[in-house]
C-alpha cells in the first residue's frame, strides 16, 4: 500500500521488468530504455527533463509528484529506507 502513485508504478516496473514471461514475450520491453520514462519525468517534476512545468488545478508550480527509484537487486528488492536511509521506498514483505 502506497499513497504515492509514482511510488507504486516504480516497484510495479521492478517486479514487472524482472518477470522472464513479461520481457520475453513483450517486444516493446525488450531493450527499451524509454519505458519509465513517465516516472523520471514524475520524480523530476521540480527539474523535469522534458522541460514541462507543472502545475497544480490552482496554477501553483508542482514541485514533488512522488519517489522513482528501483531495487538493489530482485533477489533481495531492498529500496532506499529498506537499506536505512530517512526517505524513499520502502518494500515491506508481508507473505513468505
Amino acid at each position: 500500500m502506497s499513497q504515492d502513485p509514482v511510488a507504486i508504478d516504480s516497484v510495479g516496473a521492478d517486479f514487472l521488468m524482472n518477470e522472464p514471461a513479461v520481457i520475453n514475450n513483450n517486444d516493446s520491453l525488450k531493450d527499451n530504455a524509454t519505458v519509465e520514462n513517465y516516472l523520471h519525468e514524475a520524480s523530476l517534476v521540480k527539474n523535469a527533463p522534458s522541460g514541462n512545468v507543472y502545475k497544480d488545478g490552482n496554477g501553483k508550480i508542482v514541485k514533488n509528484l512522488g519517489a522513482h527509484e528501483h531495487w538493489n537487486d530482485p533477489v533481495n528488492r531492498k529500496y532506499s529506507r529498506n537499506l536505512g536511509k530517512k526517505e524513499g521506498i520502502e518494500l515491506i514483505k508481508i507473505m513468505r
